[in-house]
This record gives C-alpha cells, sequence and structure tokens, in this order.
C-alpha cells in the first residue's frame, strides 16, 4: 500500500489542519465516474454503475431548480464542462452559463473565440467581484500537452501536485477577495474511490431505484470557509452516524436558495433524505483571518518553476513517455467531440 504525505500534498495538508475534513462522505454508488458525478448534478445515477459510452446523457440536473428560483449560477471548466454532458437543457446553448477556471490558459485558438464570446473566467470573476451564488468547478481532465502537466484531477497517471496547483489557485483567489470570502463555502471532493480498502462499511441509502440503495466506500472530502472550526473532522462534529454522499451537495444548494414555504425542490428520494453540510457550519460570525499559506504557495511554485525550467534545459528528457488514455479520457474527448460536431461553438467551455 501507498500512501501521500505533507510534502506530496502541502495544499491538502494545510486545509486539512485549518478547516474541517468530512470523513463520513462516501461515494454515492459503487460504481464508476459518471454515475457517481451524476448523483452530484441529478441525484441519479441513470440506471448503471457504468460509464456510458459515450458519456451522454438526458438527465434534469439542479441548476435547473436555480434558474427556476431566480439564483444565478455558472459553470467553469478547462473543456467542454460536464454539465453539458448530463443535462440536454443546456448541452449546446445556455452560454453565459459556462466559463473557463482561467482563460490565461486557453489555447492561441481557444482564446481568440473565448474572448469573443465568453464571460470572463472564475479567476476573472472573483478578482471583480462578479463570482455568482453557485459556481461549480471541473478540473482539467486531460489536454495532452508537449511539455508541462496533462490532467490535474488526480486521476493516475496524473502528477498529484498538479491537482494541488489547482485547488491552491481556486483557494487563494477565493481567499484573497474579503468580500466574497466572508460568505463562502469551498468543497472539495472526488467522484469515486480508486478501489483501496476501507475500514468504514458503506451504509445503506435511500433511492428510487433498488439496485442503488447502498453508497460506495469513502472518499476524501474537505470543507473549506470562514465559517468552519479549524482542524474539525465530521465525525467530531457530529458523530460517525451522520454522513454524506455527493447528493449533500445540491441539498445544501436548495436549502441556501431554493427554499419556498420551507420546501426545497423535490428531485429525487437520494436527494430529498441527504444530509446538508449546514451540519458543519458554525453559527457564529464568521472567521476574520486568512490563515497564513505560504509554505503551500511556495512548494507549487517550485513545483512550477520546474517545468519552465526543464523548457529551457532539457525539453526532450522533461516530456513524459507516452501512455494510453485511460477509459475515462477516451469517453471524455468522445463526448467532447460529439458536442462539437452537433453544434457546440469552439471557444464555449
Amino acid at each position: 500500500m501507498g500512501y501521500y504525505d505533507s510534502e506530496d500534498l502541502p495544499v491538502y495538508d494545510h486545509l486539512a489542519a485549518e478547516y474541517c475534513v468530512v470523513d463520513r462522505w462516501f461515494s454515492s454508488a459503487p460504481g464508476a465516474t459518471w454515475p457517481n458525478r451524476l448523483y452530484a448534478l441529478a441525484g441519479q445515477a441513470a440506471d448503471s454503475r457504468e460509464d456510458a459510452s459515450p458519456p451522454l446523457y438526458a438527465l434534469p440536473t439542479f441548476v435547473r431548480y436555480l434558474d427556476q428560483a431566480g439564483v444565478d449560477w455558472r459553470w467553469y471548466s478547462f473543456d467542454p464542462g460536464t454539465l453539458r454532458a448530463a443535462d440536454p437543457e443546456y448541452r449546446l446553448s445556455h452560454h453565459d452559463r459556462f466559463g473557463y477556471v482561467d482563460a490565461r490558459k486557453l489555447s492561441i485558438r481557444e482564446e481568440v473565440v473565448g474572448k469573443l464570446t465568453e464571460k470572463g473566467s472564475f479567476l476573472d470573476d472573483v478578482a471583480a467581484g462578479n463570482l455568482a451564488p453557485v459556481s461549480w468547478i471541473d478540473p482539467r481532465f486531460k489536454d495532452l500537452r508537449v511539455l508541462g502537466p496533462d490532467s490535474n484531477d488526480d486521476h493516475p497517471p496524473s502528477d498529484v501536485i498538479a491537482g494541488q496547483d489547482l485547488v491552491l489557485t481556486v483557494y487563494h483567489a477565493l481567499s484573497s477577495n474579503a468580500a466574497s470570502w466572508a460568505k463562502t463555502l469551498l468543497i472539495v471532493t472526488y467522484d469515486e474511490h480508486g478501489g483501496f480498502y476501507d475500514h468504514v462499511s458503506p451504509p445503506m441509502a435511500i433511492d428510487d431505484h433498488p439496485e442503488f440503495q447502498r453508497l460506495g466506500v469513502r472518499v476524501p472530502a474537505l470543507l473549506i470557509s470562514p465559517f468552519v472550526a479549524p482542524g474539525s473532522t465530521s465525525t467530531a462534529l457530529l458523530g460517525p452516524d451522520l454522513y454524506f454522499d455527493h447528493t449533500s451537495i445540491m441539498k445544501t444548494i436548495f436549502t441556501r436558495f431554493c427554499q419556498m414555504d420551507g420546501q426545497i425542490p423535490a428531485m429525487t428520494a437520494r436527494a430529498a433524505a441527504a444530509n446538508h453540510l449546514g451540519h458543519l457550519l458554525r453559527d457564529d460570525a464568521p472567521r476574520g483571518d486568512v490563515p497564513d499559506h505560504a509554505d503551500a504557495v511556495k512548494a507549487v511554485s517550485e513545483w512550477r518553476d520546474s517545468w519552465t525550467e526543464a523548457r529551457f534545459t532539457d525539453p526532450v528528457g522533461a516530456v513524459p513517455g507516452p501512455h494510453e488514455l485511460t477509459d475515462f479520457q477516451n469517453g471524455f474527448y468522445e463526448m467532447a467531440r460529439l458536442l462539437r460536431q452537433a453544434g457546440l461553438p469552439g471557444g464555449h467551455p
């Protein structure tokens, strides 16, 4: 068995010490990537534990209820947003709802088109104070760079420090804007597990589908906010019997933004039964300080600098050997190709 320590994951080490680790967050189904992502978006898995091929679905997602309630939201990604693959309502339209995580990381062609067609990227929106009440961030699943890291979603064979770079970029941007930070809850989690042994048995779950009435094993999850207790865990705060899964995200969003006469939208039985994350937030005033994270910045900056140095000193040797794309990556590229072929314009994530 292997593990990562604080030197490998300096950003997570900092965030775990200063915020809340949700150590009772289970994947929504003992299955593959897309079924678990669908639970986060639609409260169900389209009747399968396996990824569809290609991964294009026709499910109503929680953002429809945000639109109905007049709640602003945006979906940020490096590639076509995964929402487009899940919900046909947003497959080829609603471009104002989608943006890039960082417009500075686009290819030249995407940048030219994007500047003509897109609002600001996530980093631009945070800096300008234009962040919507609800934001979703997809990692970079694959971009096939010649020199430099490819994906930053922590899926093998990705370099895990690339994922640390992404999380630090988002956290630093949010915490640097005092006005928005004072009312922010940042959730960092993973869609499914890597097949590793876990000593905590997955609990039963309420679900409309009899085959999906047990959760998958636990996945990492962090709550980052001035409203959470430093160095806390969900078990220490709530006990081991109160647990969360991916539908807890929409339950939290609905509870905060979409209540009408004390009721929230009814999507699925799983979503209705989920625990919202407000149980882990403090009732008093938000924490006034932003913990110093210079050590995490230094570690990630050194990693970035190593790629810059390699570009000039040993550009051939720095390129990792070729590897086959994973099934998920192949499926993602096929999904993206079909979206573009169906009419999703270039420059629109």
